[in-house]
């Protein structure tokens, strides 16, 4: 430690702590894979299919979780359109859109009693 460069000794100064060699040059990184389409016109297998409107509420889910979570478990994009009572699903196979066209009737299965 230093003393106090005014010499009021208030305070002191602590030497400065030696400068750290420079880094090593970091590797490249590795380039991403190839994201999965999100936005619907990306996704180019899809399915409608009526609904009852009654039923709207419990598909979204509070704040939009419940249609979420089926979107994400099932790799799509789930869209509702409750003046049509319908439900638009796409995905990138067709497996992924049955894969969530049966999340939702399960779904919808185990709620019946709530409506």
């Amino acid at each position: 430690q230093l003393a106090c460069p005014l010499d009021l000794g208030c305070h002191s100064v602590v030497e400065s702590a030696p400068r750290q060699p420079r880094r090593e040059p970091r590797e490249p990184r590795q380039p991403r894979e190839p994201r999965q389409p999100r936005r619907e016109e990306e996704l180019p297998v899809a399915c409608t299919f009526a609904f009852d409107a009654r039923f709207g509420p419990i598909i979204v889910g509070p704040r939009g979780a419940t249609v979420r979570q089926l979107e994400q478990d099932s790799k799509t994009a789930i869209s509702l359109d409750r003046d049509q009572s319908l439900i638009s699903i796409r995905g990138a196979t067709q497996e992924d859109v049955q894969k969530a066209q049966k999340l939702i009737e399960e779904l919808l299965s185990r709620n019946v009693d709530r409506v």
